[in-house]
């Protein structure tokens, strides 16, 4: 044949190098050639079968697939068609349907499209989501700590929501039952996804625990308050006493260090 290409009643046959002869008269021969131009190369049968991807939930029914066929090696042939799984949640062994199966290619005009449709499966895998704890704070009161400040959500495919997450959410870690001043650790946790096509995880907040000035203040001014309640009992103590010379210099004594004390605790609270 003059080409490979499939045709019918169209095709060109030619021969050359044929030789004649009975064994004696070789020589009394001349060889001319007619070529065949009515020919007829058929199209070969083509079955397309295919591979399904696996993927990541993405809230879609779209589908990949990889194609297979018994086309003669070698040969040009590209295959398209229109994959899409039988629903769009996660799971595993889903179902694949696959149509529209078209030929293209330099040599797609040699085959006889067997089929248009197929089928096959693939996984659909959950998607990961995180659930954070948000962080919290409060002054010292001496009261412990216990919950959290709610959680935040990172990896919802449009169209989704916390709607689809179901569970009671719980609190752990280092927060839970704190008192004293400092930084802690809230742990999330408790919660699960309904349709099961979001795979959880968890990350910890922050619980500060702060004491305020004026607490801090109060604390700072213990000895001054000692020491104001001395002098006021030295005051206190002129009452009993007579109104001599004696008398008149204690007074003017703890009068002096009522002063002190006074001057040094408006200093205090002025810091």
């Amino acid at each position: 044949f003059t080409d490979k290409n499939a045709g019918t009643g169209n095709k060109t046959v030619t021969t050359s190098g044929v030789t004649v002869g009975d064994g004696v008269n070789n020589g009394n021969y001349a060889v001319s050639y007619a070529n065949n131009t009515t020919s007829t190369i058929n199209k070969a049968d083509l079955t397309v079968t295919a591979t399904g991807v696996n993927k990541v939930y993405d809230g879609s029914t779209v589908a990949a697939v990889t194609y297979g066929d018994n086309r003669v090696a070698g040969d040009v042939v590209g295959i398209t068609g229109s994959a899409t799984f039988a629903d769009k949640n996660a799971g595993t062994g889903k179902s694949v349907g696959v149509n529209g199966i078209a030929l293209g290619g330099t040599d797609a005009g040699n085959y006889n499209l067997l089929n248009t449709t197929t089928s096959t499966t693939a996984n659909i895998t959950p998607k990961a989501l995180t659930v954070t704890a948000n962080g919290d704070s409060k002054l010292y009161d001496g009261s412990a700590y216990s919950g959290g400040n709610g959680v935040s959500y990172n990896g919802f495919v449009a169209g989704d929501s916390q709607a689809d997450i179901g569970g009671a959410l719980a609190y752990g870690g280092s927060s839970q039952g704190a008192v004293a001043a400092g930084n802690y650790v809230i742990t999330p946790g408790g919660l699960s996804s309904i349709s099961g096509n979001y795979a959880l995880g968890f990350i910890d907040g922050a619980l500060s625990i702060t004491t305020s000035n004026a607490s801090t203040a109060a604390v700072g001014n213990a000895a001054l308050v000692s020491s104001y309640d001395a002098a006021l009992q030295a005051v206190g103590g002129l009452g009993g006493s007579s109104g001599g010379g004696g008398g008149g210099g204690s007074g003017g004594a703890a009068a002096d260090a009522l002063a002190a004390a006074a001057a040094e605790a408006d200093k205090t609270g002025e810091e």
